[in-house]
């Protein structure tokens, strides 16, 4: 019995348009948790400037400690 020497087909043909989606794909999300992670230290630089302004108002207002 011969084989025929087209019986095995290629099953994961891809095109160049396949690399090149999933490299912008790539790349989006890199770039994505760039700016998230900027927007994080932003937010931080931000939260410790409050903690100053606040520390001097709130937590050494009067003599002892006023639960209520």
């Amino acid at each position: 019995m011969t084989k025929n020497p087209n019986w095995k087909k290629q099953h994961q043909i891809k095109s160049k348009f396949y690399y090149y989606f999933w490299a912008f794909m790539a790349l989006t999300v890199f770039f994505g948790q760039i700016y998230v992670g900027y927007g994080y230290r932003l937010m931080h630089g931000s939260i410790l400037d409050l903690m100053d302004k606040v520390d001097g108002v709130l937590l050494h207002k009067g003599d002892g400690p006023n639960f209520l």
